[in-house]
This record gives structure tokens, C-alpha cells and sequence, in this order.
């Protein structure tokens, strides 16, 4: 049990007619549940042979990702030779390397999935909500208001396999791919709502609008939603867009709610997935009802990668070796663990410009459940008159 901690009720406050904004419900979850790891890029929505759903919605989910963006630092990005239109994104390394560095030089293993794809050094998932408004994961935005520099990078995605080709700058000594200008966004400044209570979410205002070709995401504003999509294997099926680990746009798909006290998924989701929209699948939603609309955000969670011993099966080019590879909830070989915080938050088109904060106390209860379900925090309503 967690000791009761402040939370607060906010109020924000504006001439003229005063009326009740419902809250939606913002999840979180990380890592692969089940045995399956259900991620694609962007450039496998044009597969027809893709076992999953995804060429037949590829439409629309198309346009979903024109409404995302990966959150980024400025200082790994710099014109492309001078060019007024090109610019280079200087990459990390590939996911294998980040890893290896992150755990001193143990490999990988061969079943790493994107395991040669190059990532970004830092990223986080923004969803544009208006002209200049982006909604992530406030732990994405603290750097910004400790006085770090962001932006928003639109259209960050592979259209082909061979898209984003890395490229070797000898002089820096470090890959980069080669973006758009036009697609770059500075971000200007934070706008917080999200105060305590582990209340995960945050606005970013950009400093101009972004282009009309990109669509403007919405919410699903009824407070019954997590009643409306069900749990477990008959409810609704959940999909996910964002940045996990920095790779470029990466869809998930095929999750649930798996308990309807708190919000927690089973998407497969990482690190760099922070802020990004979780929303009805297209194939659960026969009628539109929640076409574009986020129903959550994913906050923040457990460890994303396993160290696999090469006695239970941990391979390096094909020989035992210790290694690490992505942290597999649900499978019997490994006992539970991770956490996922779920929170509920206020909708956030039209954000006041004054707000006033008015503390409570309230418990928060913490459950750890084994396989597809873990740390459990229960959040009461938070109120907005708008």
C-alpha cells in the first residue's frame, strides 16, 4: 500500500458561461505481452501479406500517424549541407548497440526484433491536438521546463523498407538520416495541467502551426469509456503509434483492457512510446464511434529488455551466449514483474490560460498482479469547469 499522497482538483477559471468538461482516461503499459511482440512500421501498412489487420484499415491509419510526432532534441539536428529544405537527425546508433551500451557491452540476441534499425538518442510521442498544441507525457516535458530545448518531428516514419537510409558523418563520427525541414517544429513552452498524483500529461505549444496536411487528433470525451471497451479477450481491441525506443513511427495493435479498476493494457509498448495515443482499433469499431479519438496515453512503466542466459536459450549469431532481448510478460519463463501506472486526466482542447489549484488527500492502492497485469494506481476523477 502506498502512503496518501496530495492530488488536486482543477479549476480553471474563464469569463462568460461556466460548463462541466468530462475527463478521459490516460494508460499506460510497456513491454511485450504474451509470446508475440506486435509491433510494425509504418511501411508494413502497405503489406497485403501482413498476417495482421493493418492493409485493410492502412488509410487510416495513415492519417493517424500524420498526427504524431517524435519529441526530440534540436541539438542532434542540423541543416543537411547547407540545404534550406533537408535536414540531418543524427541517430544514436542501431537498437542492438543501445542496448549493449545501456547493459556494458552484453549483446543482443538474435530474436532482438528491429534489432539493426537505427534509433534516435533521445525521443518521446506527441499527439497534435490544435494548430500548435501537442499532447505527451508530462515526464516528456520536464526537461523543457527545466530549461532544455525540444521539438516536434512530424512524418518520422519509413515509407519503404530502405527508407531513411542511415548515412556516415566522418567528421562528427555519427550516423544520421535525412529529414524535412518543413517537418520540424520547435517547441516554444509547456502548458501543465498535470500537477500530482502521478498524473502523467502535459501540452506543448509549438512556435507556429503546423501544416494542414497533418490531422488534428480528439478525444473520446465520455467518462464510461473503460465500461464501453470491455476487458479482456471480449473487449474492444486497442492499437497504439509512437516512437519505441527511438525507432522511426511503430504501430501496436491486438491489446485490451485487462482490468477495468485502474486502466492497464496489454499493448506492447516501450521507452520513447511515452505520450503516445492509444485508441480503438479500427476492426472493433464497426461504427466510427471512435474513429481519431486517443482513449489514453502511455505514461510510463517496468524494464523493456531481459537478460536471457545462453543455458536458457540466449543466442549470438547463432551461438549460446548471454544476451538481452525484449521483456516478455506472460511467458512462463519469466516470473511476472513491471509496473503500469494508469491516470485520469481532463480534456484538454481549449486550455484555459488561468487555472487554480486546490489540493486534496487521497489514498492510492497498489496491487502487483502477475503476466499481463501489474502495478495497479486508482486515481478519483479530476474535475475541470471550463
Amino acid at each position: 500500500m502506498i502512503n496518501a499522497k496530495k492530488n488536486t482538483v482543477l479549476l480553471p477559471l474563464l469569463f462568460g458561461l461556466l460548463n462541466i468538461c468530462k475527463f478521459d482516461a490516460f494508460s499506460e503499459a510497456t513491454d511485450v505481452f504474451g509470446k508475440y511482440d506486435d509491433r510494425i512500421q509504418y511501411y508494413k501498412l502497405d503489406d497485403a501479406t501482413n498476417e495482421k489487420k493493418w492493409a485493410q484499415n492502412k488509410a487510416y491509419f495513415k492519417e493517424l500517424a500524420s498526427g504524431v510526432c517524435l519529441i526530440t532534441d534540436p541539438a542532434d539536428i542540423t541543416s543537411d549541407g547547407g540545404s534550406t529544405t533537408k535536414s540531418r537527425l543524427y541517430l544514436y546508433g542501431t537498437l542492438s548497440k543501445a542496448i549493449s551500451d545501456k547493459y556494458n557491452g552484453t549483446p543482443t540476441c538474435d530474436v532482438l526484433k528491429f534489432k539493426n534499425e537505427f534509433v534516435v538518442r533521445i525521443s518521446g510521442t506527441g499527439s497534435l491536438i490544435d494548430n500548435r498544441k501537442v499532447l505527451t507525457a508530462k515526464h516528456v516535458s520536464d526537461d523543457i521546463e527545466s530549461g532544455e530545448k525540444r521539438v516536434c518531428v512530424f512524418n518520422y516514419y519509413k515509407e519503404t523498407e530502405t527508407s531513411l537510409p542511415s548515412k556516415w558523418d566522418s567528421n562528427k563520427q555519427q550516423y544520421y538520416c535525412v529529414i524535412n525541414t518543413s517537418d520540424i517544429y520547435p517547441v516554444a513552452k509547456v502548458i501543465h495541467l498535470s500537477i500530482s498524483g502521478g498524473r502523467d500529461w502535459a501540452v506543448v505549444e509549438l512556435d507556429k502551426d503546423v501544416a494542414a496536411t497533418q490531422k488534428r487528433l480528439c478525444y473520446y470525451k465520455d467518462t464510461d469509456i473503460q465500461d464501453k471497451i470491455g476487458v479482456g479477450s471480449d473487449g474492444k481491441e486497442l492499437c497504439a503509434l509512437g516512437f519505441p525506443s527511438g525507432l522511426p513511427l511503430t504501430f501496436t495493435d491486438d491489446g485490451r483492457q485487462t482490468n477495468k479498476t485502474g486502466f492497464l493494457t496489454d499493448l506492447d509498448l516501450f521507452q520513447g512510446n511515452s505520450g503516445c495515443p492509444i485508441l480503438v482499433a479500427p476492426s472493433a469499431d464497426a461504427n466510427n464511434e471512435y474513429k481519431y479519438k486517443i482513449i489514453a496515453l502511455c505514461s510510463n512503466g517496468g524494464t523493456d529488455w531481459q537478460l536471457i542466459k545462453q543455458n536458457d536459450g540466449g543466442t549470438v549469431d547463432n551461438k549460446p551466449c548471454d544476451c538481452y532481448k525484449e521483456y516478455y510478460k506472460g511467458d512462463p519463463a519469466i516470473n511476472g514483474g513491471g509496473s503500469s501506472k494508469i491516470t485520469s486526466i481532463p480534456m484538454l482542447l481549449n486550455v484555459p490560460t488561468v487555472v487554480i489549484v486546490v489540493p486534496f488527500d487521497i489514498a492510492i492502492s497498489t496491487e502487483i498482479v502477475r503476466k499481463k497485469e501489474t502495478n495497479l494506481f486508482i486515481f478519483p476523477l479530476l474535475l475541470i469547469i471550463c
